[in-house]
């Protein structure tokens, strides 16, 4: 990048190797997160919608972890 320094456009995020392999995302995909907890409007509950930039693949060998893990920073979780 021309500015090592700059904000990264995405977010990076963490997925468990089956559950990459079904969302069919490979490193540097952008994936979306919807919680449906978000902001009231005028015209109803807005889910929070937000991309994130896959930064790698993790396999711990078990699939209870393989097939469900997200990892992001703490600060984006909190938002």
């Amino acid at each position: 990048p021309s500015d090592w320094n700059a904000e990264p456009a995405r977010p990076p995020i963490l997925l468990g190797q089956e559950l990459a392999q079904r969302l069919r995302v490979r490193l540097g995909d952008t994936v979306t997160l919807i919680s449906p907890n978000g902001r009231a409007t005028v015209i109803g509950m807005m889910p929070r919608i937000k991309d994130y930039e896959l930064a790698a693949i993790v396999g711990f060998g078990m699939n209870s972890l393989d097939n469900s893990l997200a990892i992001l920073p703490f600060a984006e979780a909190q938002n």
